[in-house]
């Protein structure tokens, strides 16, 4: 594993940690189908239903997730030395942001599920050593 390798799976853990703070359950990471990678597939509850739930197996997603909703998030890391650097989130392009709806579009036929039921967020994880500092933004129903 390169260092850009490890950068990119280090932000996908924190990603994830910070995720799971917030509410949302970690379903699969590292999602392989025809288009690509998804990097992470959360779940988070319909604020009206109890909240909580196991996710057991992938296959009875549909049930699973009518009372919530199905977030693809992409992860972006940067490592900068200065506060002007170009924010992560500014590298999902167009033609990124149609392969991460092509992989949204895979994982619902494979799982027989509605695309009323899903989201596309990225998170953003900038890694500044100078400052001994790494700040988390999330950006949700990104377009």
């Amino acid at each position: 594993m390169n260092n850009a390798q490890s950068l990119g799976a280090w932000g996908e853990d924190v990603a994830c940690w910070f995720l799971k703070k917030h509410g949302y359950t970690i379903v699969e990471r590292n999602s392989r189908y025809p288009a690509g990678e998804l990097d992470i597939l959360a779940w988070i509850p319909d604020p009206l239903s109890s909240g909580f739930f196991k996710f057991q197996k992938i296959i009875n997603a549909k049930k699973y997730f009518q009372s919530g909703t199905l977030i693809l998030v992409e992860v972006k890391t940067r490592e900068v030395y200065k506060e002007d650097e170009v924010l992560p989130e500014l590298r999902v392009d167009y033609k990124r942001k149609q392969k991460l709806i092509q992989g949204a579009y895979h994982f619902l036929r494979q799982h027989k599920m509605n695309d009323e039921l899903f989201r596309i967020d990225v998170i953003s994880v900038v890694l500044n050593r100078t400052k001994q500092s790494t700040k988390i933004r999330h950006i949700k129903s990104f377009e």
